[in-house]
């Protein structure tokens, strides 16, 4: 989702597969940073990385088991190095009560970027959701992410539903 350099996850040796319940620390470990880059400033002003690392770590423990199945899958390099990740969970849709995937992760390194691998986290995903007889595929990306919700977009996404925010302190 970021420069498109003309590199492909082919020529680059990236293997993919899924994180087995067992490495849930591997997640922990690759995510944990990432998501802390989007982290609204004045929030970082008010807890420091480490209290971050440790409420992420609960947060996602508590997301995993309140969903119906979880998948991971991961894209690693010729060291076993995670390049990119996706998390998918199964839930029930509390509109229409049925099955729905939601997207919780899409994250690749900045320097793998723009080589496919993002795109084959995202096929891998909705072949897990297709097994699971998901109604469809939900997300969120921020407003502001213009780079990601174009390639939603032209990934087949659409806005369904919209998240409105408002901050109050």
């Amino acid at each position: 989702m970021g420069d498109n350099s003309g590199r492909s996850f082919q020529t680059l040796n990236i293997r993919f597969r899924e994180l087995s319940p067992e490495e849930f620390d591997e997640y922990i470990e690759f995510d944990a940073p990432i998501s802390w880059e989007f982290v609204d400033d004045v929030i970082k002003s008010e807890m420091s990385y480490e209290e971050y690392r440790k409420m992420h770590r609960e947060i996602v423990s508590d997301l995993l088991k309140s969903n119906l199945d979880n998948r991971i899958f991961v894209a690693v390099n010729d060291e076993d190095e995670i390049v990119g990740l996706a998390w998918v969970g199964l839930k029930t849709d509390t509109v229409n009560y049925v099955p729905v995937a939601y997207l919780y992760d899409i994250e690749v390194k900045k320097e793998f970027r723009g080589g496919g691998v993002g795109s084959r986290l995202l096929d891998l995903v909705e072949k897990a959701c297709k097994e699971w007889g998901a109604y469809g595929v939900m997300l969120s990306a921020s407003i502001r992410n213009k780079v990601a919700l174009t390639w939603y977009i032209r990934k087949g996404y659409s806005a369904d539903r919209i998240i409105l925010f408002k901050k109050i302190r």
